[in-house]
């Protein structure tokens, strides 16, 4: 029998990432999305926003029926999975679900909607992956029986990057939005040159966003425009440039699941310095193989020169080898597909 994917997701890096994980493994693949990219074989474009949920649902039914999937994974527990449900759950085809991190983390604080919406997708469907224990932990508590939740990430993708040595340089690379607090690490980067003799030290910012524009204007008034570098978005060997001549890593957004940006500055041999939470003691033993934050206005940067990186780089690209990898993880969702085809036969 042939082994076909119906992959339903928002588009985004972690879609194209995940599709180029495991295609090799199904016959067929099927995406269906907001965006249209060259690299999917085999395409459907769908509107998921709530207001057009009636014509959404009725798009998901007509091409899962066509293309009769072997599984249904959705990525991610929001409007995009509640869509799917309304549209194939009486057909009992196996569907997957994979957490991304604010739909279980964040979105259900919003309301009593989004509460409800995340406890009805949960009662209906049967299996899960996580990047994280935590994660996985807080979905159960909105499920009504115990179901199965598959812990693996989308693995990280070595570049080959020629000959770097560490500088004196801090690399921050999450979204522009005020969740993710750049705008106070530009302030607590502030402060620690300030606390030092010399100002040798680097800030530089990837990514961008809605405060974009902000963040460069509060580096402007604070006077430190010779210290810190806006580089935008980045391809994927300039980002990994960037993580080996940087010692140091920060991400300190108010909540996080398991970050690829994590993992990727852990393998390049950053100093992480990223909030503690539960998914982030997963990966980072504090003041061992990094620094967990409890308070971002602390003036956190301070203890940079108190860990050694050498030591430090060679603990985490280990850690990255065993638990981070593309390869690592490919396994683990090929062999959880392996398992979901297994109960449906069975059952």
């Amino acid at each position: 029998m042939k082994k076909k994917l119906l992959l339903v997701s928002s588009y985004s890096i972690h879609l194209l990432n995940y599709y180029d994980l495991i295609q090799d493994y199904f016959d067929e693949i099927l995406v269906i999305s907001n965006k249209e990219d060259t690299r999917f074989s085999q395409f459907k474009q769908v509107d998921f926003s709530f207001k057009n949920t009636f014509s959404s649902i009725k798009e998901i039914r007509k091409t899962s029926l066509e293309f009769s999937p072997s599984i249904i994974h959705i990525h991610q527990a929001n409007t995009v999975a509640l869509q799917v449900i309304l549209a194939i759950n009486r057909y009992k085809i196996p569907t997957l679900l994979t957490f991304l991190g604010s739909d279980v983390l964040h979105t259900p604080t919003r309301s009593i909607f989004h509460r409800w919406m995340l406890k009805f997708i949960v009662n209906n469907i049967n299996f899960f992956t996580s990047d994280s224990l935590h994660m996985a932990e807080v979905a159960q508590g909105y499920m009504n029986s115990k179901k199965k939740i598959l812990i693996a990430n989308f693995g990280i993708k070595s570049e080959n990057i020629e000959n770097t040595s560490k500088q004196n340089i801090i690399y921050s690379n999450r979204l522009h939005k005020k969740f993710y607090r750049v705008d106070v690490i530009i302030d607590e980067f502030y402060n620690f040159l300030n606390s030092k003799a010399t100002k040798d030290w680097k800030l530089i910012i990837g990514a961008i966003g809605e405060e974009t524009e902000s963040l460069k204007d509060k580096v402007k008034k604070l006077e430190i425009e010779s210290n810190v570098e806006f580089v935008g978005w980045v391809d994927a060997k300039s980002n990994a440039y960037y993580y080996s001549i940087s010692k140091v890593f920060v991400a300190i957004p108010e909540n996080d699941a398991t970050s690829i940006s994590l993992l990727e500055a852990m393998y390049y041999g950053c100093i992480p310095f990223v909030v503690n939470v539960p998914s982030n003691r997963e990966w980072i033993i504090d003041q061992f193989n990094g620094f967990l934050v409890d308070d971002v206005y602390s003036h956190f940067f301070k203890n940079i020169e108190q860990l050694k990186s050498d030591s430090i780089a060679s603990v985490n690209t280990e850690i990255i080898k065993l638990k981070g990898t593309k390869d690592v993880n490919k396994e683990k969702f090929i062999s959880f597909y392996e398992e979901v085809f297994s109960d449906v036969k069975n059952n």
